[in-house]
């Protein structure tokens, strides 16, 4: 079974792309891998590059990638364009299979309809020059490099997406869980959305003072009490 390794694009100096509030590309990208890594460490075995706000070279990471083949190589950014461009997109190498392109199609598709951006597609990268695409150049040939661009930060409808409640948590639990059922047939237990809450209830009463007495007394029992008003 290939490895898995996480990287959180940018770092330290390197701030990455400037967002419509003006925070940085490298905190987003920071969060994002950390939490896919978290998902995903405990079902096979993970690699993070960062687990901080640090400078890591380009040459650095394709190091550490090289050193875990044979892997896929997951590096999450985030995009900027103009103000005007969104939606998600990824890159491969020219030399990546067609079931890891059609994977990269398949994860645009899937990203866009659920958090409602577009769907710029996977994207194939060529060329000779010391450009981003670095990591896919000079990684072995058994490193199986993925770069992902969910949105773009500089531009106002995206980066409501990306503000949006729990946009990370949920964008995380997204993409660990497609790569670990789509390229390691491990499909993570669902979340139990129709699990019960059974609820106590200790009295009600018309006389404020009296909900606040029996509340007192059930903290000093170290209870946790809640008055609610109806």
């Amino acid at each position: 079974m290939k490895n898995l390794v996480i990287g959180g694009g940018h770092g330290g100096s390197d701030v990455g792309c400037i967002a419509v509030d003006k925070s940085y590309e490298k905190t987003y990208t920071l969060e994002l891998s950390k939490k896919v890594y978290d998902i995903c460490k405990p079902y096979v075995n993970t690699t993070i590059l960062r687990t901080s706000d640090k400078d890591l070279s380009l040459s650095e990471r394709c190091r550490l990638a090289n050193s875990k083949a044979p892997c896929y190589y997951f590096s999450f950014h985030f995009n900027a364009f103009n103000n005007s461009a969104k939606g998600i997109e990824i890159y491969t190498s020219q030399f990546t299979s067609q079931t890891n392109k059609d994977f990269s199609a398949y994860l645009c598709k899937e990203f866009s309809r659920q958090f409602g951006t577009s769907n710029r597609g996977g994207k194939v990268k060529s060329g000779n020059n010391g450009d981003y695409y670095y990591l896919h150049r000079n990684t072995n040939s058994n490193v199986t490099t993925f770069i992902i661009e969910p949105l773009f930060i500089d531009n106002k409808y995206d980066f409501e997406i990306l503000k949006s409640p729990n946009f990370i948590d949920k964008a995380a639990n997204f993409f660990a869980s497609k790569i670990l059922s789509n390229l390691y047939g491990i499909n993570m237990p669902k979340a139990d959305n129709n699990k019960k809450l059974y609820r106590v209830q200790v009295g009600a009463f018309s006389n404020k003072k009296n909900a606040d007495d029996i509340a007192g007394k059930l903290r000093a029992l170290g209870f946790e009490a809640i008055i609610t008003e109806d």
